[in-house]
């Protein structure tokens, strides 16, 4: 199991946890640190389950980071095999399509969509579009403009769903 944080200033977090799940009984072991990252709050896995997606600071700009999973004896980490700048403020979602050629962001604060290419090893291209989207409802406070907060494919991966809480509507993208 992953687990994604929110590096908090008191740096009681430091990035990607790995624990494990006993489906028997429920037990979760200690959680350890697999990687050092600044606020890694979504996580994506590739299909194939050898890289992990995440959302995170590098260099101080917002980003999209591929990490190899390395397996250890008993211990599971991750090494940071590349990473891109989302160029839009901060991911709030992260996902791949099924087929693990692309990874799809949503950025909640700037209200866009993004889709970077994958190479065969995993590791993450560089943004090849950005669709921001535009307006908002205004039924409530928040929703004066976009706030695309999530992103998956439809089951044949043939389309990008995107709620979009500014808006109050899910858009949908041909993949």
């Amino acid at each position: 199991m992953w687990i994604g944080t929110t590096t908090p200033n008191n740096g009681l977090s430091k990035g990607i946890y790995h624990a494990k799940l006993n489906t028997e009984n429920g037990e979760l072991t200690q959680p350890l640190l697999a990687a050092e990252i600044n606020s890694p709050g979504f996580l994506a896995l590739h299909p194939g389950g050898e890289v992990l997606y995440s959302t995170g600071t590098v260099d101080g700009k917002p980003s999209v980071v591929a990490f190899r999973i390395g397996r250890q004896s008993a211990r599971i980490d991750l090494s940071m095999k590349n990473s891109q700048p989302t160029g839009d403020g901060g991911a709030a979602h992260i996902a791949t399509d099924r087929t693990g050629k692309v990874l799809l962001s949503a950025q909640y604060g700037r209200g866009s969509t993004a889709i970077y290419p994958l190479a065969d090893d995993g590791s993450i291209g560089a943004r090849s579009r950005l669709i921001k989207h535009e307006g908002g409802s205004g039924v409530r406070s928040r929703q004066d403009k976009p706030h695309a907060h999530w992103v998956g494919t439809s089951p044949d991966n043939r389309f990008v769903f995107v709620p979009d809480l500014g808006m109050d509507k899910v858009v949908i993208y041909r993949l």
